[in-house]
């Protein structure tokens, strides 16, 4: 029941009392006013404009579409959709969506709470919705609360509302949808249209099922279905059945997966998943025919059904304590999985019986795996160096044994930092190493190793950022301003993202230091229209 102030309920009790005497010179009225701001300004507020680097930490949080030549990965709360000319000039778009954002597409609510709502805790809700649609609060006199809609848009932003960072991304093979799930408690996976007639914050499906973060997303070859798997206290993967035409989803098979999981992917109709000790493939076509019924929401029609994922583990054998940390399908049937050890298998479904073999080992631990245009395997992992495999090897059941370095002369056997994720895009390979730069790099050619042949590599910091200031300079460079990181590196950057100078402070580092103090630049200050800086570490020495 609503509370309302002309109920004779309210006006016979202490509630409906003047709080203004009747020979009072001021009149008392009953309409609460807004802010005295909001009438006179205009909306005032922050848009997002460029993004300078990634915190992708696996191919699970980069993706690529090939024919519109975009790439998809992860920036903190947002998901950045860059799109690649044929001079490989690049343009950002942004897609994140406040906790409040309201999908276009129903939500698929599939289960309900799981602890039941009393009666009086529901009129207790009716009326405190109720009095916060009047703007009114505990009190009877009806004080303004001061939380006042100065935000753009004319809508509050509370500490509720704060976006989730997001954890991992999938373009679907059409193009036409973007799949981002979140990290943290009930995160939510959102699907929005890449169409640059689409809105960016609000998305057109919301699904928020899982409990405790999202670990990967990915559509099916055929646009049709999305799987979505929870973290490992989550402990359960989604196949979500996706309309083409609205991006509306709806639960078609799940089942629980608590093993800690590197990577999934799509081969064929199946989905398989690899991690630590564990290689699994999950049916979705052959997922059990009788259909369990979902308890029925206020949401969700009480005649919605989904089907029981069947999942069945391949036997590792002599690898049965190894880590797996990357999967890549080079047909409906076949899959390449290695592990962090350097092992390379061959997963054949062929005849349904899910053969799991080595097939091949490199001498360095292997972090991530994708198949190029040219139908090569290409392998990379904490040496830096890239790996070039025919597909035809592994299609014909070749065992392509143990591959050795084949760097060229006086090339160094490692690099400073790791490649962490592959994808391929067009006639490149999209390449995140350890320190979040995005490179394009050249494939190397069959059954080769080489170093990575980088095109282009979009501008980042190359570590923790632990702070940014303006930065008013009267030269010629545009400087709008200026980040620094804990190793001493500054870097100087325009408002379009282009990073001018770079200036590195050597820090003085204590010859031995029992309890594993490392000096860190602290504070950085320009002076002199940004001609001069004024740097502080954290053993307190000034410069």
């Amino acid at each position: 029941m609503a509370l309302n102030p002309s109920q004779s309920r309210l006006s016979n009790s202490v509630w409906g009392a003047r709080s203004t005497p009747n020979n009072s010179p001021f009149a008392r009225s009953n309409t609460i006013k807004a802010s005295p701001t909001k009438s006179t300004r205009a909306d005032a507020g922050l848009s997002l404009r460029h993004v300078i680097g990634t915190t992708a930490n696996s191919s699970n949080a980069i993706s690529t579409h090939h024919s519109s030549r975009s790439l998809a990965f992860i920036a903190g709360a947002a998901a950045v959709l860059a799109t690649f000319d044929e001079h490989l000039k690049v343009s950002q778009r942004f897609y994140r969506a406040r906790p409040t954002a309201i999908p276009l597409n129903p939500t698929p609510v599939v289960y309900s709470p799981s602890t039941p709502v009393t009666p009086g805790a529901d009129l207790r809700t009716r009326a405190a919705v109720s009095l916060r649609d009047a703007g009114a609060t505990g009190s009877p006199y009806g004080t303004p609360t001061g939380d006042w809609a100065d935000s753009p848009g004319g809508k509050p932003w509370s500490a509720r509302e704060r976006v989730k960072a997001a954890t991992c991304v999938s373009l679907s093979p059409d193009g036409k949808y973007l799949a981002v799930g979140e990290t943290g408690y009930k995160p939510r996976v959102l699907i929005f249209s890449t169409s640059k007639e689409s809105s960016s914050d609000a998305p057109l499906t919301c699904l928020p099922d899982h409990t405790f973060g999202v670990r990967a997303v990915a559509f099916s070859p055929d646009s049709q279905y999305l799987a979505t798997l929870g973290a490992a206290n989550d402990g359960y993967l989604y196949i979500w059945k996706i309309n083409n035409r609205n991006g509306a989803a709806t639960l078609f098979a799940s089942n629980k997966c608590t093993s800690n999981i590197s990577q999934i992917a799509w081969m064929g109709k199946s989905v398989v998943t690899v991690g630590t000790r564990h290689v699994k493939i999950w049916r979705v076509e052959g997922s059990s025919s009788v259909s369990t019924p979902v308890k029925a929401t206020t949401t969700a029609s009480p005649a919605c059904f989904h089907r029981i994922l069947y999942g069945r583990n391949c036997l590792l054998n002599e690898l049965i304590e190894s880590i797996f940390a990357a999967v890549v399908a080079i047909s409906p049937t076949k899959a390449i999985v290695c592990s962090e050890s350097g092992d390379i298998c061959l997963l054949d479904d062929s005849t349904g019986n899910q053969l799991f073999t080595k097939v091949g080992h490199v001498d360095f631990g292997v972090t991530a795996i994708c198949r190029d245009v040219q139908d090569n395997v290409l392998v990379t992992g904490r040496e830096g160096s890239i790996r070039s495999i025919s597909c035809r090897r592994f299609l014909d059941g070749q065992n392509v044994g143990h591959l050795e370095r084949q760097l060229p002369e006086g090339a160094p056997l490692s690099i400073p930092t790791a490649l962490i994720a592959l994808a391929p895009l067009d006639d490149h390979i999209v390449a995140v190493d350890a320190s979040r730069f995005i490179k394009l790099i050249k494939p190397p050619s069959e059954d080769t190793e080489a170093l990575p042949d980088v095109k282009l590599r979009l501008p980042a910091h190359g570590g923790p950022v632990l702070g940014v200031r303006p930065c008013a300079t009267s030269d010629r460079d545009d400087i709008a301003f200026f980040t620094w990181s804990a190793e001493g590196t500054i870097l100087f950057w325009t408002q379009n993202g282009v990073c001018k100078r770079i200036v590195n402070v050597e820090l003085e580092q204590a010859d031995s230091a029992d309890d594993g103090t490392i000096n860190e630049l602290r504070v950085v200050r320009s002076f002199s229209k940004g001609r001069k800086l004024i740097t502080g570490d954290k053993y307190g020495v000034l410069r």
